[in-house]
């Protein structure tokens, strides 16, 4: 009798009826700004089964460790972006997702989380995405470098500007703790810099990436006009900043551009090896690819969605440029602007960011 009831029990738990779980799920998250991603760490008392990712922001998804798992992806629509799934291969009650966010609009990411047991049970655990949620906050302001600025007067409180900075960013404090507050922060990812100071009814923002400075113009307005607080904004675009910018990202395209040379080298000079027995007449540069040709071949395979990752930072800095300046559509340029990215040249990109639009 007992043996019958149970099996009608699972018969109804496979039709997703909700039940109480035993089983204990906790994880951390938190941003790893030496490597620029956040650290996603998964905790249950029971083996892990499945771990499944939902989003409505981009997320780069970069690694995984603990337990052993193969990664499926589905083909996402602009409402979930990232739906991906990690089916454990081993038992194991610990995992980790390195992931990096893409900074401009807040969202969530919903971690569905199944572990090992009977009825099966899911766990949900939401994150919370902030806009400029890659900035950590620094001690100091840096000096003598090309800001961008946004200045807002009008009759909002200390605490008002506090809430929506908090919205945008991560390590404030609840409440603002003095009359006039200043913060620093700096893009984890690009490396580009936020410089704020505000007190009742004046806020002033600096930052040398003007898609910092129109995320931030965009969330303040939109938080004040629900509210029906009228006020003063202006936006002070310098044309030094967009040099600097692409100075600050070349590093990361540069390495990925340079990847598709160097797989086209690593079978050639596995056959050198394999014929020779010796490597040393190789030059240093080509004695490093070989050395280094399965972490190339594994970073190969990736390279397509780290490229796409970086070429949207830099068209979405230059749609931002434009739109404060007035320009609503900017398609026809950005299809120009992809072009030059696909065969990447720093120098002609930072020539055509300087070319008006006629």
């Amino acid at each position: 009798q007992l043996d019958k009831e149970k099996q009608a029990y699972s018969k109804l738990s496979n039709k997703s009826i909700a039940v109480q779980s035993t089983t204990k799920v906790s994880h951390r998250f938190g941003l790893n700004g030496e490597e620029a991603c956040y650290v996603l760490t998964i905790d249950s008392q029971a083996p892990l089964e499945l771990v499944a990712l939902r989003a409505d922001v981009d997320v780069d998804l970069l690694d995984h460790e603990g337990t052993s798992a193969i990664l499926s992806r589905s083909k996402g629509d602009p409402t979930n972006p990232l739906l991906a799934t990690y089916r454990m291969q081993e038992s194991g009650s610990r995992f980790q997702i390195r992931l990096r966010t893409v900074e401009g609009l807040s969202g969530s990411i919903s971690c569905f989380v199944l572990p090992s047991t009977n009825p099966k049970t899911a766990h949900l655990i939401n994150l919370p995405i902030k806009p400029l949620s890659l900035h950590e906050k620094l001690s100091d302001s840096p000096k003598d470098i090309p800001l961008n600025e946004l200045k807002l007067t009008g009759p909002f409180t200390v605490m008002d500007m506090h809430q929506w900075l908090s919205m945008c960013v991560n390590e404030l404090p609840s409440r603002p703790t003095d009359d006039e507050m200043v913060v620093s922060y700096r893009s984890t990812f690009v490396g580009t810099v936020l410089v704020g100071r505000y007190s009742k009814g004046t806020a002033s923002f600096k930052s040398d990436s003007i898609m910092t400075i129109s995320v931030m113009k965009d969330l303040i307005t939109r938080e004040a006009t629900a509210r029906k607080i009228a006020f003063n904004i202006n936006v002070d675009v310098k044309e030094e900043t967009f040099p600097r910018f692409l100075d600050l990202i070349h590093p990361k395209l540069s390495f990925q551009h340079s990847l598709t040379q160097q797989v086209r080298m690593v079978e050639p000079l596995r056959e050198v090896q394999l014929q020779e027995g010796e490597t040393k007449f190789l030059s240093p540069e080509l004695q490093q690819v070989l050395q280094q040709a399965s972490d190339i071949q594994q970073q190969f395979e990736l390279q397509p969605q780290r490229l796409a990752f970086l070429h949207n930072i830099v068209v979405a800095v230059y749609r931002h440029k434009w739109r404060l300046r007035g320009y609503q559509s900017v398609d026809r340029q950005v299809k120009d602007l992809q072009k030059l990215l696909d065969s990447y040249n720093k120098e002609q990109i930072a020539a055509f960011f300087e070319e008006p639009i006629r």
